[in-house]
């Protein structure tokens, strides 16, 4: 109904959900008909290539997204009131945490199976915690580059629409990007030890 407010943490659902059906319809078609007419399966790198992909043009969605709340923002005259909400819906979020979803059923279990495929007999077993411990340094570098952005920018305020979340929306796109080339090149020089 018209008085129905999404709670904020819930919106991270339509990330599962899309990372649930994508990797269904990977599994049961696209990865099935990727074998019969390539007559080669796909290979874990290139799950983990296309999956940064996804989260990069992610990031670039909701860059675009943020411009547009803060041009709302500023229509409205909302940047001078604290704690104002602008008048667009939250539903524009979703193409940005769909593609994020799709990127996360490409990149973690291409991961996971490059790990436990790669690592040695002795490791296997340890070759999963890898994917986790990535995941943290992950979140670790995030927080970091989020206090350099506070200490050398003025892009995130407590009032978020006197600041550019955008900017730095922008920022993580960049940093996606090069870093998803830098992966193209160390993975095309990657040579796999048990095909």
């Amino acid at each position: 109904g018209a008085h129905f407010k999404t709670p904020d943490g819930s919106v991270q659902v339509f990330i599962f959900l899309s990372t649930c059906m994508t990797i269904f319809f990977l599994d049961r078609f696209l990865f099935p008909m990727w074998e019969k007419f390539m007559h080669r399966a796909i290979t874990p790198l290139q799950r983990v290539g296309i999956g940064h992909l996804f989260d990069v043009l992610s990031m670039a969605v909701l860059a675009l997204v943020e411009a547009k709340r803060l041009k709302l923002a500023r229509m409205h005259h909302l940047q001078d009131q604290d704690n104002s909400v602008v008048p667009m819906s939250v539903f524009w979020l979703v193409p940005s945490f769909a593609l994020a979803g799709i990127g996360e059923a490409f990149h973690f279990p291409g991961h996971i199976l490059f790990y436990y495929q790669e690592f040695p007999v002795s490791l296997k077993s340890t070759s999963t915690a890898v994917v986790a411990l990535s995941i943290g340094i992950g979140f670790n570098l995030g927080n970091g580059l989020i206090n350099a952005v506070k200490k050398t920018t003025e892009w995130l305020p407590d009032n978020i629409n006197r600041g550019r979340l955008d900017n730095v929306y922008w920022l993580v796109t960049i940093l996606g990007g090069l870093n998803f080339c830098y992966f193209l090149l160390c993975s095309s020089m990657y040579k796999y030890q048990n095909v």
